[in-house]
């Protein structure tokens, strides 16, 4: 009698490999729909802390200050995106 070992090297191998073969299809349907229709979406994963709120800052909106009375960013430490949002001073390169 033998016995396979699937341990968690050769399931992440398994998944990598499964994910590799499905690329070129994502690849196409986000190439079809940005030439549908000519617009394109980007998406940041930044890992550790970030948070959110603190990131892009709804300085317009009082309920952002009522919830976080003493970690809210105030609006003139902010680089402002519009009349409503701001980016943290941190995230100067994103602007």
């Amino acid at each position: 009698m033998t016995t396979s070992k699937f341990d968690r090297r050769n399931f992440l191998k398994a998944v990598a490999g499964a994910s590799l073969l499905s690329m070129p299809t994502w690849m196409n349907a986000v190439r079809a729909q940005v030439a549908a229709q000519d617009k394109i979406l980007v998406v940041f994963e930044l890992s550790g802390g970030n948070d959110g709120l603190n990131s892009i800052v709804p300085f317009a909106d009082d309920a952002y200050y009522r919830h976080r009375p003493k970690i809210g960013i105030k609006q003139d430490a902010l680089l402002p995106l519009d009349d409503h949002f701001g980016f943290n001073r941190g995230m100067l390169g994103f602007k």
